[in-house]
């Protein structure tokens, strides 16, 4: 709480008080000497001192604003937010808060560095929180169903939640959508029900909530920028989640996720999710508004609309005119009309793919004695 007292109260009750001085510009500034002598005695005296000095107590918010403390314990509801962000509709108590905002937010700014790699923060906890994870050497937690080690209880916790048991105890006001962390949770709300989106990007009409979102839409739409390096293999990836999902099925094997119904193993829960879906209960939750059209996923749906009723397409080739509604049609594009590149290679012969379908169907076709049905007909 932010309070100023009269410099004659303070100078005849309390000498030993010299300067109380709180003001708020670049972050919380505080120039005090014997304040907490002060409290002490304004707690324990018998002259009455502390009803004569709660008389004169005020909550300074702002320069030259003073309110009178009245229920100001609750300072997220009772207190003004006088800081506003240039940048949207966030407030807060203190400038302190805003900074954090603006960094996390819009800036991209994050002003800890971690001393072992390359990992940044814009607060101090979370910085603390990596050291732990990635660079203290002792993680105490075991999962019990797989190899996977956590420093607390909490990272336990919420592994187990994703990776096994598929508990997501965060249900969305809005609509269906559950998670595990309250934190995904939020995200989620701010960027399928929350009506403004104050980022632009510049290339295009896309608009994001936060400034990371619009920075990995501009590395993966249009300045080609990957900054993950896979250290097995020449992939490179925009997000670290990417990388680590490649890592998994590329090199390492990793599969956690068993199906309940059947010997599939997945990398992913989303991926375990929609295996279920699609391969036992048949469920479709996704309903195209225009047609018939049921899918599994959103993604799937939303490429449905584009591709059959909207004729939105907005993956643009930085070679030719074409366009796609999808980037991965757009990478094959690439791959098989200008660069050539083809990353499929047949462990068998010299054959080369650009799409792994294709290079399934050529292995049960030359190198197999199940032959596909390209055509579906008998």
């Amino acid at each position: 709480m932010l309070i100023s007292i009269p410099k004659e109260m303070a100078d005849e009750t309390y000498p030993s008080l010299s300067t109380i001085v709180i003001k708020e510009e670049e972050g919380l500034e505080m120039e005090y000497d014997g304040f907490a002598q002060m409290n002490q005695e304004l707690l324990h005296s018998d002259d009455g001192g502390l009803a004569h000095v709660k008389e004169e107590i005020f909550v300074k918010q702002e320069e030259g604003l003073l309110i009178p403390d009245e229920g100001a314990k609750d300072s997220c509801h009772t207190v003004k937010k006088f800081h506003q962000c240039p940048y949207c509709d966030y407030k807060s108590v203190n400038f302190g808060d805003m900074k954090k905002h603006k960094m996390a937010h819009h800036t991209g700014e994050k002003l800890c560095q971690c001393p072992h790699c390359d990992y940044k923060s814009v607060e101090s906890g979370n910085m603390k929180k990596h050291k732990m994870a990635c660079h203290s050497g002792e993680k105490s937690y075991q999962c019990p169903h797989c190899d996977y080690k956590s420093v607390k209880f909490g990272h336990m916790k919420k592994h187990k939640m994703a990776r096994h048991t598929g508990e997501k105890p965060c249900q969305c006001p809005h609509c269906d959508y559950k998670s595990v962390e309250s934190g995904n949770m939020k995200r989620h709300i701010m960027i399928r029900h929350a009506a403004a989106k104050s980022h632009h990007c510049p290339y295009c009409n896309y608009k994001s909530v936060t400034f990371d979102s619009m920075k990995r839409h501009i590395m993966a739409r249009h300045t080609g920028e990957k900054p993950c390096q896979c250290p097995y293999c020449d992939y490179k990836s925009v997000g670290s989640g990417s990388m680590k999902t490649h890592i998994m099925i590329r090199h390492t094997g990793e599969k956690s996720h068993h199906c309940p119904h059947c010997n599939y193993k997945s990398v992913t829960s989303d991926s375990m999710k929609r295996h279920i879906m699609a391969r036992h209960t048949g469920e479709k939750s996704h309903q195209c508004p225009h047609c018939d059209y049921k899918s599994v996923e959103s993604r799937n749906m939303k490429n449905h609309k584009m591709a059959c009723h909207t004729g939105e397409k907005s993956y643009q080739c930085s070679h030719c005119d074409y366009k796609s509604v999808t980037s991965g049609g757009m990478k094959r594009h690439i791959m098989a009309r200008h660069t050539g590149e083809k990353p499929h290679q047949c462990p068998h012969c010299d054959y080369k793919s650009v799409e792994s379908g294709n290079m399934k169907k050529h292995i049960m076709a030359r190198h197999t004695d199940e032959k596909l049905n390209i055509t579906g007909t008998s």
